[in-house]
């Protein structure tokens, strides 16, 4: 009987200690003000109506971690589950990781946030209608440098040692979009900028700076820049596509690493959050450096969600001095959220890049404090691609109509119930003419298409951030419409015998290539 309680103990030991998918789960007494069952629910309901193939969930108060689990997959095809040391790319919540490694240096006297930035890169002058104006480098930390959202497309794919480099160059004589220290405009490449000032400062890569005076300080053992991960640990990117989550191998953006390329895992953000929290004992200059991240830029007005944005972190006056961010790249998203006067913290990091990532911890941070407003579930991503994809069934199903009209017109022709009837050359250019008039007007429209409707981002941006079904509906949408065109064309020139065309061989001008009509 002991052997069989003592085999009992052991298995129940082992079962709570190599879970399939859960670093930590705890009792539900210990979440306050909901339990792990309701949590659990509202998290596998979002991850389903989301199509996040995988999340991980971390949830700490002061120095505990209350709640860290993996959910789904990090990598669908082999099955391969959510694990304890599973890796993520953070996006932009990499911006407060930039912030620690700028302020650092300000601490040891190289660098002034009051300083322009044009004494650490000469070379990158602004415009503001058509003057010369200048940006310093706390503008760029706050974003109220005046630079335009839409830069966002102009950095380069690129894994070069001068990729960061590069980015910056695509700034210069940019004109901004309002004066420097006017107002808030959230461009992720203002921290690229502040990324390059630590590199060309530092004297070593912004990489290597970050790992070895940012990463090391907080003892943030498994957070890595891209590229520089372990292949085993890391989960595969995804985006929608056709109602589904698409395995994505994305576009590498060295150049955009202060902005949004840290990678890390459950472990390492838990840890992360606490030191936001202050929670685990650091230097006192450490301390310092992060009760400073958390504080608002008041000199313009608050953004419309009612944020004044701090130094890698939005601050929510509104909502009881709430901290947050979310982070989103082409295949990856995450969400940080945190309460310092509850001491209490919420992460989710996602496999794809879906806004209900954020919903999700704004969601638990909300059941954790008893808040009961409604949470509106939506996601573009999703609402873009269920439109695209029903546009790429419609066109899919006109274009094969098109090549049968099309096919069918080409047995006509060569079974002689179609006949060529000459026409003035004049009436065949008019034709040929309106036809490819037809056709580079819808290819022109549709090229024009996003920067019309949003805010002048380019196709190239679309192709890497969007549902891939976008990109397949209008190619759909260009070939249809050709398809259609060379099938009205072909029809006129080779009309049936029974047409008009037949029965009056001389209203286009004469049966040109019928001899014995000359």
């Amino acid at each position: 009987m002991q052997i069989v309680k003592f085999t009992f103990l052991c298995l129940i030991i082992l079962l709570g200690y190599f879970p399939t998918s859960t670093a930590h789960a705890t009792d539900d007494e210990i979440l306050p003000n909901t339990t792990v069952a309701d949590l659990e629910k509202f998290i596998h309901d979002m991850k389903s109506e989301s199509k996040i193939p995988g999340l991980a969930i971390v949830v700490v108060h002061n120095d505990k971690t209350l709640y860290q689990k993996g959910l789904g997959y990090a990598n669908v095809s082999y099955e391969k589950k959510v694990e304890q040391d599973t890796l993520f790319e953070l996006g932009s919540t990499s911006k407060a990781f930039t912030a620690q490694a700028l302020f650092k240096l300000e601490e040891q006297g190289l660098v002034q946030l009051d300083d322009p930035i044009t004494k650490y890169i000469p070379w990158l002058n602004f415009t503001y209608h058509g003057k010369p104006v200048q940006v310093t480098v706390e503008q760029l930390l706050h974003h109220t440098s005046g630079i335009p959202f839409k830069t966002i497309v102009h950095i380069p794919s690129s894994t070069s040692e001068s990729a960061l480099e590069e980015t910056i160059r695509t700034l210069v004589g940019v004109e901004l979009s309002t004066p420097p220290g006017e107002k808030f405009e959230y461009a992720t490449i203002n921290y690229d900028v502040l990324g390059y000032l630590i590199q060309k400062v530092s004297g070593v890569s912004f990489e290597n700076y970050t790992k070895n005076e940012i990463f090391d300080e907080f003892s943030l053992n498994h957070t890595y820049f891209q590229g520089e991960v372990p292949t085993q640990n890391m989960a595969t990117g995804y985006k929608v596509g056709f109602t589904f989550a698409l395995a994505y191998n994305a576009p590498r953006y060295r150049g955009n690493h202060p902005a949004g390329y840290v990678v890390t895992n459950m472990d390492d953000v838990g840890r992360w959050m606490k030191i936001q929290l202050g929670s685990i004992p650091m230097e006192e200059a450490i301390n310092k450096r992060i009760k400073r991240a958390h504080e608002p830029n008041e000199q313009v007005k608050p953004d419309i969600d009612g944020s004044s944005y701090a130094a890698g972190w939005q601050i929510y006056k509104n909502r009881n001095g709430e901290i947050a961010h979310s982070g989103n790249n082409p295949n990856f998203s995450s969400y940080i959220v945190f309460q310092p006067e509850e001491k209490l913290a919420v992460a989710v990091l996602a496999n794809l890049n879906s806004e209900y990532t954020a919903q999700i911890g704004q969601g638990i941070m909300n059941r954790l404090q008893d808040k009961k407003e409604v949470e509106n579930n939506s996601d573009s991503f999703i609402e873009a691609d269920k439109i695209a994809t029903a546009i790429s069934i419609i066109f899919l199903i006109i274009t094969w109509m098109m090549l049968f009209f099309i096919a069918r017109t080409m047995v006509q022709i060569m079974n002689g119930r179609r006949k060529f009837i000459g026409f003035n050359v004049g009436k065949f250019y008019f034709l040929v003419g309106t036809i490819l008039v037809i056709c580079s007007m819808l290819s022109i429209a549709l090229y024009f298409l996003p920067e019309l409707f949003l805010g002048g981002l380019p196709w190239r941006f679309i192709y890497v951030w969007g549902p891939v079904s976008i990109v397949t509906a209008v190619i759909l949408i260009g070939i249809a419409g050709c398809i259609f065109c060379l099938n009205i064309g072909l029809k006129k020139i080779f009309p049936m015998k029974n047409d008009k065309l037949i029965s009056d061989p001389y209203a286009y001008g004469g049966p040109i290539n019928d001899k014995s009509s000359q």
